[in-house]
C-alpha cells in the first residue's frame, strides 16, 4: 500500500516493529568505499534439513569456572517419544583440539527420561597439568564429544562435539577507575575496532582463507578486540575468531531507542544469542542498544 493511499484513508505509515538497525552484509573496502544499509530480509546463505534421532541432543554447552580448574558440561537431550525407557546413557569424552591432551575418554552417566527436554549437568575437574587458558596471545582450545545411548549403553541414538576455551572475562565495577577489565584475573586493555558486515561477506562467499586473513591483519595492526556493530554474524566468524585469539563484541540490532511493542521480541531475541553466542571463549562482550538517544525518555 503507498503513502498516498494511507493518506487517503487516514491511516499513519507505520514501519512495523522487526528489530533492525543499520546491520546488513554492506562492504568495506578502500577502493570502492563503504556502505551499510537497511537491514533486509530473505535467506542469503546456506540452508540445511537435517534428520535426527528420537530422542536427541539438542545442544551442548561447556561452562568454563577456571577458579577451580573445572568445565561445566550441559547436554540437552530432547525427548519426543512417549515409548522411551525411564533413563538413557550419555558417553563424554574431553580433549585438547589444537594440543594433544586427553583429559577424560568415554565417562558415562545415566540421564533420567522426564519431560518434554532434560537438562543433564556434569562437572569435570581439569588436573592442572592438562589446563590451558584461552588468551590472544595463545588461544588454546578444547573439544568436548557427547554420545547419547538406550538405556543398555549399547544403541547409538545421536552424538555432538563442540570446541570452547578456559576463560573468564570482567569488567571491575568495584576497581578505581571503574570499569577495568581483566582476562583470566590479569588485567587487559582493549584495542579494536567496529566492522560493518565485511566478515558476514567472507562466510557468504565461502571465502574462509579470507576470513582469515581479515582477523590476522587485524591481529597484524596491534589489535585484540572486533566489535561486529549492531549485529551478531555468522558461527564460522566466532569459530575462526576462536582460534586465531581475537576478542569479539556481539551486539543486538537496536539503534537510538526500544519501541515498548518491541520489548517481549528484545527479550526473546536476546536470550536466543546468549544461547548462539555461550560457547565461544572470542566473545567476551554483548551489548543490547547502540547509541542510546537520552533525549527519548522513557526506555522500555
Amino acid at each position: 500500500m503507498t503513502i498516498q493511499c494511507l493518506e487517503e484513508r487516514g491511516l499513519q505509515e507505520d514501519g512495523g516493529n522487526k528489530l533492525a538497525a543499520s546491520n546488513c552484509p554492506g562492504w568495506d573496502d578502500p577502493e570502492t568505499g563503504w556502505t551499510c544499509c537497511p537491514a533486509g530480509y530473505g535467506v542469503y546463505q546456506d540452508v540445511y534439513i537435517e534428520g535426527r534421532s528420537i530422542p536427541y541432543i539438542h545442544d551442548i554447552f561447556c561452562r568454563p569456572i577456571i577458579d577451580e580448574n573445572v568445565v561445566e558440561l550441559w547436554t540437552e537431550i530432547d525427548l519426543t517419544n512417549g515409548e522411551l525407557a525411564d533413563s538413557l546413557v550419555m558417553k563424554y569424552s574431553l580433549y585438547g583440539q589444537n594440543f594433544r591432551e586427553t583429559v577424560v575418554e568415554n565417562n558415562e552417566e545415566i540421564v533420567a527420561v522426564e519431560g518434554g527436554r532434560v537438562l543433564k549437568k556434569v562437572k569435570i575437574k581439569i588436573p592442572d597439568e592438562k589446563l590451558r587458558l584461552w588468551t590472544p596471545d595463545n588461544p588454546w582450545l578444547y573439544q568436548m564429544q557427547v554420545s547419547l545411548y538406550d538405556n543398555k549403553g549399547r544403541v547409538l541414538l545421536d552424538n555432538m562435539k563442540r570446541q570452547f576455551g578456559m576463560r573468564k572475562f570482567v569488567i571491575d565495577k568495584d576497581s578505581k577507575p571503574k570499569g577495568r577489565m581483566y582476562l583470566n584475573g590479569k588485567e587487559i586493555r582493549l584495542r579494536g575496532t567496529n566492522t560493518m558486515g565485511f566478515l558476514q561477506l567472507d562466510v557468504m562467499r565461502h571465502d574462509w582463507e579470507q576470513l582469515k586473513e581479515d582477523l590476522l591483519l587485524a591481529k597484524l595492526t596491534n589489535m585484540n578486540f572486533i566489535r561486529t556493530t549492531q549485529r551478531i554474524v555468522q558461527k564460522e566468524v566466532y569459530e575462526m575468531a576462536d582460534k586465531l585469539g581475537m576478542m569479539m563484541q556481539a551486539d543486538m540490532p537496536l539503534f537510538a531507542y526500544i519501541n515498548q511493542k518491541q520489548f517481549p521480541e528484545i527479550l526473546k531475541q536476546s536470550a536466543g544469542i546468549e544461547r548462539v553466542l555461550r560457547n565461544h571463549p572470542s566473545v567476551i562482550l554483548m551489548s543490547y542498544l547502540n547509541e542510546p538517544m537520552a533525549e527519548v525518555k522513557p526506555h522500555a
